[in-house]
């Protein structure tokens, strides 16, 4: 990937750290607000069970606890929870073969902080029907390397005002495609950008100028970005 420094007026790849980049779970805070209760921890253990069922978990390589009745959920492979309420705050299922597609009632995991489900090569759909602008809590989203497909949702994302990693990069056959948001700047805590290998269009919006505490950026290959590089480092 094609990685910078958004301080770097010089364009010097940075050198960095795989485990950082793709253990895109390091520093999610058990929340220290008030928990949205909208769903019991039933209705968000049937969430996780769709997400099993949607994509081929029998053959999961790792699918410890998951369907196990008498284990709670906050002990199936990766997930974590808030001990209290029991109410799901990450997800860790990269490299697990997952086939099929993600359900669309994620959204209903109100107090999901971070969603990490990469590097699994049979896993498609449509990545608009994943994420949600309800999504508030969300912090970090690590969905590079599988099979999505459809148009950046642009529209989603910048509703996600908590974001501090999104990465999208390089999903297999037809990809995404789409603009950069033009309001991607308001999402004034994004550290990581990743938008790359897929097939962006469009122009790199002024907006991005805002994003003062993004270090890491990922455009490559994105030959059809047809000007506002000069927005990166102004």
């Amino acid at each position: 990937m094609c990685l910078f420094s958004a301080e770097d007026n010089n364009l010097t790849p940075l050198n960095y750290d795989d485990t950082f980049a793709y253990g895109c779970l390091h520093g999610i805070p058990i929340p220290n607000t008030t928990l949205d209760t909208s769903f019991t921890p039933e209705e968000e253990k049937a969430v996780l069970m769709e997400i099993f069922n949607q994509t081929g978990g029998l053959n999961w390589y790792n699918k410890s606890h998951w369907g196990n009745n008498s284990v709670s959920h906050c002990l199936w492979y990766g997930i974590t929870c808030e001990h209290t309420n029991r109410s799901v705050i990450s997800i860790y299922l990269n490299s697990n073969n997952l086939i099929g597609t993600l359900p669309r009632s994620l959204w209903k995991l109100r107090n999901l902080q971070g969603v990490c489900i990469a590097s699994n090569v049979g896993l498609q759909g449509n990545v608009g029907h994943i994420l949600s602008a309800n999504m508030t809590s969300m912090l970090r989203v690590c969905l590079s390397f599988n099979e999505l497909t459809g148009r950046i949702p642009g529209e989603i994302l910048v509703k996600m005002k908590s974001l501090v990693k999104i990465q999208l990069c390089c999903q297999k056959e037809e990809g995404l495609f789409g603009e950069i948001p033009n309001d991607i700047g308001n999402l004034t805590d994004l550290q990581v950008l990743s938008l790359g290998e897929n097939k962006l269009n469009g122009s790199i919006p002024k907006s991005i100028r805002k994003l003062r505490k993004l270090w890491f950026l990922d455009l490559e290959t994105a030959e059809h970005l047809n000007s506002g590089i000069e927005n990166v480092f102004n």
